[in-house]
């Protein structure tokens, strides 16, 4: 059986295919994400400060595993309203959508499109 797709969804596919890329270079350089936002990063790659999402004053309620690629609030779960990885948290800490977080971190990054097509 042969699929035939229209244009809007090999667009739609393509453009899926661009923001996962994103998603991948930035959980890859989340140090260059979180220095954008004043957060320091440990010498083992981890995170533990207020959430800078929701704007705690806990030191210990916002933390980042490297290994799992994945940041956690634990009190207000910001993660389950956003995303745990670090597209997620670009969502949270501009107050945007999926799309808006790409945007911004192609800006943060300085992305050009050479690099994200390699991925």
């Amino acid at each position: 059986m042969i699929t035939i797709m229209n244009q809007s969804t090999l667009t739609s596919e393509k453009q899926n295919n661009y923001e996962d890329s994103i998603g991948c270079i930035a959980d890859a350089r989340y140090v260059d994400i979180f220095s954008y936002y004043g957060i320091s990063v440990r010498y083992d790659g981890t995170v533990r400060c207020p959430c800078p999402i929701h704007g705690g004053d806990n030191f210990q309620a916002f933390t980042y595993n490297p290994q799992l690629i994945r940041w956690t609030c634990w009190t207000h779960q910001c993660h389950y309203k956003y995303r745990k990885n670090m597209v997620g948290f670009v969502m949270g800490m501009e107050h945007c959508g999926f799309s808006g977080a790409v945007k911004k971190i192609i800006e943060i990054l300085n992305l050009t499109s050479d690099e994200i097509d390699k991925i």
